[in-house]
């Protein structure tokens, strides 16, 4: 989208300057200042240095296993890409954030720089991040990868789901803590009408065969397989979003998913309680004078 935008400027800009009389040289300032803009090794440029680059979509978007792994349990920080088919892309062009106020103003005339345009609304649970949590913002040409500062945000979700693939992934974080991350497999049939039952087994079959290849084990007490694999300190469930619903309902109404739920081990045998008192500090910040009006 932004090369092709770019080479729009460009192409206007070189039809200006061709119809210029020389009276109208003073105008040449504005090509001087476009060439600026397109010039991404200049100073002023260097954090939009990776604008007419492609990040590497096809490895990266979802992370490999390893990444997933790595990013669970105590954080300061979360990286994760919005690709520019996602859902999401457009809230995080348009956030009221210094790096993409610059960004549009550079590239794209300073659209949605008007502070009497309406904004799109922060929500939390939809992955809709407030911009005093993002660290920063690094914008490709398909999509921007956002270091999101974890180390005091709320309770957030946050779920890459680009519209051309079966794969998404999905991030609950708060308080310094990645609580756990969703590696998701839509299994849907072609028409998304019913849930394709081979495509499920063979997905949840893969799963489990790549966690017992890297050393996983699921054995219980007793011995009995269980869907909860570990290893050192890394927790990992396998499930699917069908069970106990129609099969009219998933894969219809709603996508029929195989889920791979990673989790850190101390956090897994505390997540309960974990989240709860996550939540109940928020609960202290919201009615933070509560206690003083019922205590006077």
């Amino acid at each position: 989208m932004l090369k092709r935008k770019i080479l729009q400027i460009v192409g206007c800009v070189g039809l200006t300057v061709m119809a210029m009389s020389p009276a109208m040289a003073f105008d040449v300032e504005i090509t001087e200042g476009m060439t600026k803009i397109l010039d991404m090794s200049a100073p002023d440029n260097a954090k939009f240095s990776n604008v007419l680059k492609a990040y590497d979509f096809d490895n990266a978007v979802p992370p490999s296993m390893e990444t997933l792994i790595k990013q669970v349990g105590a954080q300061d920080e979360l990286q994760v890409f919005i690709p520019e088919k996602s859902r999401m892309y457009f809230y995080y062009f348009s956030i009221d954030h210094p790096i993409a106020t610059e960004f549009r103003k550079k590239f794209f005339f300073g659209v949605g720089n008007n502070s009497k345009e309406v904004k799109l609304a922060s929500n939390l649970s939809m992955g809709l991040v407030n911009a005093k949590s993002i660290k920063n913002m690094d914008f490709y040409s398909n999509g921007v990868l956002l270091t999101l500062d974890i180390k005091e945000s709320p309770l957030t979700v946050i779920e890459i789901d680009p519209r051309d693939s079966i794969y998404s992934v999905k991030y609950t974080f708060a308080d310094s803590k990645v609580l756990k991350v969703e590696l998701m497999t839509n299994v849907s049939n072609e028409s998304k009408t019913k849930v394709d039952k081979e495509a499920m087994q063979y997905v949840l079959n893969s799963y489990k065969e790549f966690l017992k290849n890297k050393g996983y084990t699921n054995k219980s007490l007793w011995g009995k397989e269980e869907d909860v694999y570990k290893k050192d300190n890394s927790v990992i469930m396998i499930d699917n979003n069908t069970k106990g619903l129609p099969d009219a309902y998933v894969g219809y109404l709603i996508p029929a998913l195989a889920v791979m739920t990673i989790y850190d081990k101390e956090i897994y045998e505390n997540y309960e309680n974990i989240e709860n008192d996550i939540k109940n500090k928020e609960m202290a910040k919201k009615f933070n004078r509560l206690d003083q009006i019922l205590n006077k």
